[in-house]
């Protein structure tokens, strides 16, 4: 430690921080998000109702692996038919969903808890969910476009509050962390700066 300088110390203490910091404030976003779709789903868990979803198209894409999503058939499903679309790619990772009907009213549903295992294709969701399969799913037409439509779990609503609480506590555990890690460096700072201060030559 005795070739590293006070300076090069303190410059690595700040890029420790800002990284540390930028990281922080992401995950508290993510949570954040999931925090709030938990506490949405739970404060309007009686407005859920069993119904079945009728799949008009799946979607496949591998996100920044460069599959690209694409329409699926020409089949008609009530008011869906064949439309031509432009490939597409996204940013993240991999996601699959379906879009279809629900009482006669177009929905979309995230189908990652409903399948039996992960896709790896758009041919391999296909042979999951094929246009005009019909789905268990809980409903609630009052709630936002991405939470109408779950995944149908007999008790899904018994722990709506466990669910909720998790990603909210979840998301301050890294800021608490950081927080504790500032107090004890500075804390550790002041104890060690009287020595500086008495051998300004070490």
């Amino acid at each position: 430690m005795s070739g590293i300088k006070s300076e090069d110390i303190k410059t690595l203490k700040r890029v420790f921080f800002i990284v540390a910091f930028v990281l922080t404030f992401i995950w508290l976003v993510v949570m954040g998000v999931l925090s709030l779709d938990a506490w949405s789903i739970h404060n309007n868990a009686d407005g859920y109702q069993k119904k079945t979803f009728v799949v008009g198209y799946s979607y496949y894409s591998a996100g920044s692996k460069g599959s690209r999503t694409r329409r699926t058939t020409s089949v008609r499903v009530g008011r869906f038919g064949y439309r031509e679309s432009a490939p597409r790619r996204h940013g993240s990772g991999p996601r699959w969903y379906a879009e279809g009907e629900v009482d006669g009213a177009e929905e979309k549903f995230s189908l990652k808890g409903a399948l039996p295992r992960r896709p790896k294709s758009q041919e391999d969701l296909e042979s999951m969910v094929s246009t005009g399969a019909r789905l268990e799913v809980w409903y609630n037409p009052e709630q936002p476009k991405d939470l109408r439509v779950l995944d149908y779990e007999e008790d899904r609503f018994a722990h709506t509050y466990a669910r909720a609480m998790l990603p909210t506590v979840a998301g301050f555990i890294p800021m608490v962390a950081l927080c504790v890690t500032v107090v004890a460096l500075k804390i550790r700072s002041r104890r060690q700066s009287p020595e500086v201060a008495e051998n300004p030559g070490a």
